[in-house]
């Protein structure tokens, strides 16, 4: 029998092609590639038919890719390879198609599937064996164009973890590198393990989503950190510090400062490309890689590109178990960072310090790597999960801290360790204004061992506990020096020791010399805002880690404050600001203190600037400030703030001309300009209390903020004159306490701004509770001890650098048992941080201070008292 088959020429070679591949050794004709219609010979009666002829109307892809198939079989399926091949012709035909998913079960569902093609056409048999029929399955559906582009542009599951861990890591190490300056090996491994936990987490969240969203979710967590570390390397560049959950929901703060924010951006951009690369890598990669890839600069074998899948479902079995896999990962490597913390040492600053006891974002960003320092502080921020009191923490520290063979009213500077520029062996060159017959301990009537009888709240219990076995101060020499002076507490914006110059700034130089002279006075930075400098210097107490401390004390009874001090001892008391009166929230905290309080917009009109002149509010607040005496005024100023240029800075730009000679970078030059202006304004107001008379009984107190952290360290060590050390020297600042006419004196004790506030209730006579305030006077027996709040400290003995681990005695100082003396004082900076935080947090003053104990206080202080 002879049929007629309307077959193309290049139909019958992918025919020939098939089957040849398939292993067919009967005759296949050499078919002419211009030839139209052909004759097949019948087959030989032993031979059986096995391929059908479709007809004219027939699509060859089909035949030849993708069915082999049995005239007696009952069913048949396509292979694997023949998938493969249909996609290659699919792709290169540009054409889409979409197979139906119905089962092909045995002959006659064949049959009519194609039973509007022609009779068959026959072919020789192989001469293999017959395959056994294989079981009927369901048919593979095929991805259409559009569904195979989505696949071409997806990522695999591998990819997205691997471009999580790697983009994490080198963030890690970026911030390591610019901010710390240094790499703490064991930091890196513990990020190492968090950063796992975080990339299979975000790959299990990032996978529960169709693949073809992959990519774009992916790009969602990389932006997203990557703003965040640079933000994070921003705001330390400008403030020295890392932004906090407390400060973010404040950021509109920051707003006032966009320019100098933009500045600081600009000049950093080098540094922040390298933070880019991840993202830059993520987005401009692919076409990268294509285009070198088309040009021949690839060699295709590099190139392990995903394959398009077959099947437009997803195995779902497979994807449960892909997820398990991912969540399980990420516990596994969490849990294996927390155990590598707990076998670790567990001291100050130690890694388990940091993520379970104490909140400071910037050590624990070395420790624990920045993104499970933050989740640290976020626990902090939401849960409010400050150090824990224990009982046994209580220790009475000053019986560690004092040398028992000193006599207790032995002066500090006779010791034999102190510096050796000291010059004399007192103290003090100014007399006393009354001879102390007997020391007397500057405490109140609290009855604190009934508080810890009675106290059911674990807590204040422990605090109370704590503060019964402080050892007070006692009057001494310089008891009541100034009792009745008005006192002028300024709060200097970004004071120095370097500013105070006897050409430039006089006045501030003649203040600073023939005042009380407090040559190791330290300032330290606390850790979040720059309020915290006012907070230390009025309160006398260590900021709250993670919060705005002035801001959070507006809620509470601020007792011990010299606002509310001296107002209950006849003091017309006020306070001013030259900047915007809500910033920071000074609207409130400030009148909490006992202040009438006027700033920029409420009260103080001054030329709005940037930033504003200090001059300029002295002459407008100096008549009011003294309309009553004795007064006390508080004053913060902001003449000299950054940014130290000329361009921007109105300050800067005002006094330029006095310092275009100075042998400095702008940045020096910039901030001397900002310096002259507060200059001054002391000048102005010395000038105005001569004239009123009242020069010499008002007591100048005046202290900065912090240091001029935003100059370059460059420009801050030219200053200085010396390459200035970072985690002690750099915080070595000015304190200033004058009253006209004095004579001189010089301290050489090692004293800090918590100091500040019982040295002046010391002077003036005022009655305190030495206990609850975490500072000394500096005149008192007690032993010096200044503390940063990165735990390490300063005493008359030596320095102990918490982060490094490394003590260095002072000078002609030999401790028999260093590390008991570490381990002692390193306990009592911990507790006073401790309850510190825990006196704002309780409101500790409102509980133990009731109203009816100021009469009983103030009744022999001398004063005459409001009531």
């Amino acid at each position: 029998m002879k049929k007629n088959h309307n077959f193309s020429a290049e139909e019958q070679r992918l025919i020939n092609e098939y089957l040849r591949q398939k292993g067919y050794t009967a005759d296949i004709p050499d078919w002419d590639d211009n030839a139209q219609n052909y004759e097949d010979s019948e087959p030989d009666s032993t031979e059986e038919s096995f391929i059908h002829d479709y007809g004219d109307h027939r699509q060859p892809s089909h035949f030849d890719a993708q069915y082999e198939y049995e005239t007696t079989a009952d069913n048949y399926y396509p292979s694997e390879e023949d998938i493969d091949r249909n996609h290659l012709w699919e792709e290169y035909e540009g054409e889409n198609y979409y197979s139906s998913e119905e089962y092909i079960d045995g002959s006659d569902q064949a049959e009519s599937e194609y039973s509007h093609y022609n009779e068959p056409h026959t072919v020789s048999a192989p001469t293999k064996p017959k395959q056994p029929t294989a079981p009927s399955r369901k048919r593979q559906p095929f991805l259409t164009k559009a569904e195979a582009s989505a696949e071409k542009g997806s990522m695999s599951r591998r990819a997205v973890f691997i471009f999580l861990i790697s983009s994490l890591l080198w963030w890690d190490l970026w911030f390591r590198i610019f901010v710390h300056k240094s790499i703490d090996f064991k930091g890196l491994l513990i990020n190492l393990l968090f950063s796992l936990s975080l990339a299979f987490a975000l790959t299990f969240i990032i996978t529960l989503f169709p693949k073809r969203w992959w990519r774009r979710l992916l790009a969602v967590p990389l932006l997203v950190i990557m703003i965040f570390f640079c933000a994070q390397y921003i705001y330390h560049a400008f403030f020295r510090t890392l932004f906090t959950w407390f400060s973010m929901v404040r950021a509109q703060q920051v707003a006032e400062f966009a320019g100098d924010v933009f500045w600081k951006i600009l000049i950093n951009i080098p540094v922040l490309f390298l933070a880019f690369l991840p993202l830059i890598i993520f987005f401009i990669g692919r076409p990268i890689v294509r285009f070198l890839k088309n040009r021949g600069k690839i060699p295709e074998h590099w190139l392990a590109g995903p394959k398009i899948k077959e099947r437009a479902q997803v195995n779902k079995h497979d994807l449960v178990l892909r997820s398990l896999f991912s969540l399980t990962a990420a516990i596994v490597s969490f849990t294996f960072g927390i155990l590598f913390i707990h076998v670790g040492d567990r001291d100050v600053n130690s890694a388990y310090d940091l993520y379970f006891e104490t909140n400071d974002p910037f050590v624990a960003s070395s420790k624990v790597g920045l993104i499970s320092a933050m989740s640290i502080d976020l626990r902090h921020f939401l849960f409010d999960s400050s150090d824990p009191i224990a009982v046994e923490d209580t220790l009475p520290e000053d019986i560690l801290i004092k040398d028992p063979e000193d006599d207790p009213n032995h002066s500090e500077s006779e010791s034999a360790d102190q510096p050796a520029e000291s010059g004399t062996p007192d103290q003090s060159q100014t007399e006393p204004t009354s001879e102390i017959v007997e020391p007397v301990e500057q405490v109140f009537p609290i009855d604190f061992e009934q508080i810890i009888a009675n106290e059911s709240n674990d807590g204040l219990r422990a605090m109370a506990q704590y503060f019964h076995e402080v050892e007070p101060s006692k009057t001494n020499s310089h008891t009541g020096m100034f009792k009745g002076y008005n006192l002028i507490f300024l709060t200097v914006e970004a004071h120095s020791p370097y500013s105070a110059d006897p050409e430039l700034t006089p006045t501030l130089w003649k203040m600073q010399e023939q005042g009380i002279k407090f040559k190791n006075f330290y300032n330290p930075t606390w850790g979040v805002s720059t309020s915290d400098g006012e907070y230390t210097g009025v309160t006398g107490l260590a900021p709250k880690p993670g919060v705005w401390s002035m801001v959070e004390s507006s809620k509470n009874d601020m007792a011990l404050v010299p606002g509310n001090m001296l107002r209950r001892l006849g003091y017309y008391t006020t306070a001013w600001h030259n900047h915007t009166y809500t910033y920071y929230g000074r609207d409130k905290s400030h009148p909490n203190l006992g202040y009438t309080y006027k700033g920029l917009g409420n009260g103080l009109e001054v030329k709005k600037s940037w930033p504003e002149s200090d001059l300029e509010m002295m002459e407008k607040i100096f008549d009011e400030m003294t309309a009553k005496e004795p007064f006390h005024a508080y004053i913060m100023t902001v003449s000299g703030h950054a940014n130290y240029t000329f361009r921007g800075n109105y300050i800067a730009t005002k006094n330029r001309d006095a310092v275009k000679d100075l042998p400095y970078n702008e940045g020096g030059r910039a901030y001397m300009a900002t310096q002259i202006e507060v200059d001054k304004a002391m000048e102005y107001l010395l000038e105005r209390l001569r004239e009123k008379g009242m020069a010499e009984r008002t007591l100048i107190v005046m202290n900065a903020d912090h240091y001029p952290y935003q100059m370059d360290k460059e420009d801050y060590d030219q200053l200085a004159g010396t390459k200035l050390e970072e985690n002690f020297e750099i915080f070595r600042n000015s304190l200033i306490m004058y009253v006209d006419g004095m004579e001189p004196e010089v301290v050489d004790r090692v004293c800090f701004t918590l100091d500040i506030l019982p040295t002046v209730y010391n002077l003036m006579g005022v009655p305190y509770d030495s206990r609850l305030l975490m500072g000394s006077d500096v005149f008192s027996e007690r032993r010096p001890l200044a503390f940063f709040v990165n735990r390490s400290w300063i005493t008359d003995k030596g320095r102990y650098n918490a982060v490094t681990k490394e003590f260095t005695p002072a000078p002609g100082v030999t401790l028999s048992d260093e590390q008991d003396y570490i381990d002692a004082i390193t306990h009592i900076v911990k507790n006073k941080l401790k309850y510190s935080a825990k006196i704002l947090e309780y409101d500790y003053y409102k509980r133990i201070l009731p109203d009816s104990i100021w009469d009983i206080v103030n009744k022999d202080s001398g004063y005459l008292t409001d009531s």
